[in-house]
């Protein structure tokens, strides 16, 4: 990576500091793409012209470095861009946070050529970091050996992974490897750990509630599968787990009404509009009287076309619920396109 040509953004209050800046990225064999006193300039620059690396003195003109780099790193297209901050003198606080606000490295006085110039190839050529190194080693011969069915040993190459660095996906192959050995208990155990780290892990939500199932705990089952379906409502969950996700709740033996409900609504979005309307009126079974149902399903009809359906069932969630603002705005557009369709058409 030293040896191409790389463009740095330099912003320092100071201009000896700045002409400093502006050697060592000349001698390293680099182009400055702009070099400032003033941090909202040195922002304007970075949003036109990019950059590789950006070297900021915490004092600039108008906008200071520290909130330079937080605007920096606000932004996704330069949230891992080297940044480097110089500083004669810097307070704790203000190491706390960079730090906090995504800071590569602060250099702090004596700020020399030679030092900017180690920092930098520091941050352009970082040593591997030799725990991540021997976590992934283990990673993927604990893989290799589930594949194998040789669960025993996997466990304890998962295990190893997990001392050195915490990861959701390790926590629930750990998971998903004791409930394979019908070890519940601990199963659960690890499929939590996943979901305490990404609380966005349908799949490992979905494996606690099978556990849960298994050992004859239904409410807690229910429990799990349901917050399944929240994350895959949301589109948090990949089209692989939603399918998982809705065959296990389709199997699991249950009249809750959130679970008819949320299938509704995931069948609907996938256009599968008559399995939908099937489980919106599997939970109108249940809760005959709850207008959201209703609303979920005169969707589902409108987007479906069957618009005279949709407003019957737009008309009974206003009954239960007069004050239902969704329902009637939908209640009266559904009832133009029914009375004038041409005209709605042409909209």
């Amino acid at each position: 990576m030293m040896n191409s040509r790389l463009g740095f953004l330099l912003a320092g209050r100071d201009l000896p500091m700045r002409r400093i800046m502006s050697e060592v990225v000349d001698e390293m064999g680099h182009q400055t793409i702009h070099s400032t006193p003033r941090g909202t300039d040195a922002w304007a620059t970075l949003k036109c012209k990019g950059a590789d690396f950006i070297i900021s003195q915490i004092q600039l003109k108008e906008m200071d470095g520290l909130t330079f780099l937080k605007i920096v790193r606000a932004d996704k297209e330069f949230a891992y861009t080297p940044f480097l901050l110089v500083a004669d003198l810097v307070t704790r606080e203000q190491v706390v946070e960079a730090g906090e606000a995504g800071v590569s490295e602060i250099l702090c006085r004596p700020i020399t050529p030679m030092r900017i110039a180690e920092k930098v190839k520091e941050l352009l050529n970082p040593r591997p970091d030799e725990k991540a190194v021997l976590a992934e080693r283990h990673y993927q011969r604990g893989l290799s050996l589930m594949e194998q069915g040789q669960y025993e040993q996997a466990l304890e190459a998962f295990s190893a992974v997990v001392s050195v660095h915490e990861n959701a996906e390790v926590y629930y192959n750990l998971g998903y490897i004791s409930a394979m050995m019908e070890k519940f208990e601990d199963a659960i155990t690890y499929f939590r750990k996943a979901t305490e780290i990404d609380r966005f892990h349908a799949k490992a939500f979905q494996k606690m509630g099978e556990c849960f199932q298994a050992l004859g705990d239904d409410d807690a089952a229910k429990q799990h599968l349901e917050r399944a379906l929240e994350i895959i409502e949301g589109d948090f969950a990949s089209q692989d787990q939603r399918e998982d996700i809705i065959k296990e709740v389709r199997s699991h033996k249950s009249d809750t009404i959130n679970i008819f409900n949320s299938l509704g609504i995931i069948l609907r979005r996938e256009g599968k509009y008559d399995e939908a309307v099937t489980q919106y009126i599997k939970a109108l079974r249940v809760h005959p009287r709850d207008e959201n149902i209703h609303y979920n399903l005169g969707v589902c009809y409108l987007e479906a076309g069957r618009k005279a359906d949709a407003a019957n069932v737009l008309e009974e969630a206003l009954r239960i619920n007069p004050a239902f603002k969704e329902a009637r705005e939908l209640y009266v557009r559904v009832t133009r396109m029914l009375s004038n369709p041409a005209r709605e058409a042409d909209a």
